[in-house]
Formats: structure tokens, sequence, C-alpha cells
């Protein structure tokens, strides 16, 4: 095993990571298909906030994740100062997959490991043991977790007391801040990723009031790799859609006088690619004269009683 500091490929490429906020979650699109086999540093590539060091803590502190695709773990490491443990667990289990001692300076360093495979939809959890010194954090994070860092999703930020037990396991999940930052270096096993295909659903004419809906359930990742999901008005009077980055939204159709369109735009996304498409919705005003039921007094049966339209004129054209 050596010591790994600063190597070419964690150096970030400006077109492959183009950062977009998706669904609470940011997502690191394109990735170009000759870079997926580049080994990935998921919290020092993708991570933000304010910084914070040298942090007393007994404290055994770094993150839960999720592989998006299939892949190896190479080294472990992250940003700290001084020598410390840091540890490859799975997460249900609490196993310890590996470890491997850093020595860091408050700069990113990693220490080579024998490669330990990780599966999609399996949940991980890399941590650094402080023993007292050399912590750091980031907190007022860009996104809250969970977020997807290229073919990783971070789930959330973990921490646990290690005074009186020294080999405690973290088992927590905290959104807001990054703990500890410990990181991995992942390998994706799968050279190539098909882009998904977006399906925003068949065009809408309908009333005044009405509920519309808009769904891109339909659409599909080749690939079978999760998607992210973000609405995104075009054209029309404003809507305000109250779950954007829901695979299916809905909202009440505006009032209108004459017939108009509302175009949307949905953007599907999987851990590598992006995909968009459109639908209309037109919107026609209704003319149909309101009606109110009344009781009859006399039998105490109820009829429907049409209301004029405030602009409509009886037949000798009085109003």
């Amino acid at each position: 095993m050596h010591n790994v500091r600063h190597p070419q490929w964690m150096r970030h490429r400006t077109r492959a990571l183009v950062l977009a906020t998706l669904s609470g979650c940011v997502l690191a699109s394109p990735l170009w298909a000759e870079e997926l086999m580049t080994p990935q540093t998921p919290w020092q590539t993708h991570g933000s906030g304010r910084l914070r060091t040298n942090v007393r803590w007994h404290q055994a502190m770094g993150y839960h994740f999720t592989p998006i695709v299939e892949g190896r773990i190479t080294a472990l490491g992250g940003y700290f100062n001084g020598t410390k443990h840091v540890k490859l667990f799975e997460t249900s289990t609490g196993t310890l997959l590996a470890s491997a001692i850093v020595t860091d300076d408050n700069i990113w360093s990693y220490t080579d490991i024998s490669p330990v495979s990780v599966h999609v939809g399996q949940r991980y959890t890399v941590a650094v043991y402080l023993e007292g010194t050399g912590g750091s954090l980031r907190s007022a994070l860009t996104t809250r977790f969970p977020m997807f860092a290229g073919p990783i999703r971070i789930e959330g930020s973990t921490h646990t007391s290690t005074r009186f037990h020294p080999e405690a396991k973290p088992r927590s999940t905290l959104r807001t801040k990054m703990y500890g930052q410990a990181d991995i270096l992942f390998v994706p096993s799968r050279t190539t990723n098909q882009s998904p295909l977006a399906q925003a659903g068949i065009d809408q004419t309908l009333l005044s009031g009405m509920r519309v809906y808009l769904d891109g359930r339909a659409s599909i990742d080749p690939d079978h790799d999760p998607l992210t999901y973000i609405w995104r008005q075009l054209e029309g009077p404003p809507i305000k859609l109250p779950r954007p980055a829901a695979a299916r939204v809905s909202f009440n159709a505006p009032i209108v006088q004459t017939n108009t369109s509302l175009r949307f735009q949905l953007t599907v996304s999987d851990w590598a690619a992006s995909a968009h498409n459109e639908v209309t919705v037109t919107v026609q005003p209704d003319t149909t004269p309101p009606h109110i039921e009344v009781l009859d007094p006399h039998n105490g049966q109820a009829f429907m009683l049409s209301i004029p339209h405030p602009h409509s004129k009886t037949e000798g054209g009085a109003p």
C-alpha cells in the first residue's frame, strides 16, 4: 500500500463535471464514454460548503453511499490532519470490508487498498477515525443530501462517538453537513453509458380551472439506472409547480378568456447523461354557465338552476 496525493485523475475536467441541481441532488452531466472508467473520488470532486479544519473530535465520521453502477473501491482517504484510520463498511450488517492508514495535512490524500467490489443498490459507509484531533467538516452545503456524485449516490453524512468505544461504527444519517470528509476511490466497471429517454406525455387540451397532470413516468433508461426528473415551464402564464422534481406533477389550469398554451420541458438524468422532452397544454375558456342547486319548498325536491353568464344577452339584445 502507498499514500496517493493529488494524482492526475483527481483533477476536475470542465466538460465532464458540469453540475446541475436536480431533485435536491447534484448530478454530474455529461460524463463522456471514454471517461467512464476514470477513477471517481465522490466527495472530493462534488463536495461544497464552508470548510472548517483541525477540530478535536473523538468521533468516527464519514458518509453512507450507494453505487449507481457496479465497480470496485481501490483506495480510502479524505481531508483531515494527521495519521488516521479510514474504514469501509457494509452499512446494514456493519461488516468491515477494508481499512487503510492515511497520513494527511489538510489536503486530499488516499491510500491504496486491495480492491473491494461494491454493488448497485447496496449501501456502504466510509469513515475516518479521528481520535481527538485533525477533524474537518463542510457546512452550509449547496445541496442537502442525498446527492449524486457521479456514479455514487451519497445518502448522507454520519458520525458516532469513539471516546469510550474506539471501534464504534457510525450509523446516523445527517442531511445538511459533511462530517469528517472521509472519501473513497471508486472505479466503475462499466465502460459505456446509454442516455435515458425522456417522455413528457402527449399534448393536452382542457378547460380553465381543470386539474392538469404532467407525467414523465414513461421515461426509461436503457441501462436501468435510476432517474431524476425536473419540470420547467417554457411558455405561458407562470405556473407554480408544487413538486417540480417529481416524475408526475399536477396543478390547476389558469382561468383564461382565450385559448392559451402552456409549454413544459421535462429533463430526465441518470448518473452520466440527460435527455429532454416537451409537452404543450392548451387551456380553453370555460363558457359553460354556472349552476346552483335549488330546493323546491313545495315538494322538497332539488333541481339545478343555470346562472346566466355576466356577458351574455337576451334574445332582444338587451343586457
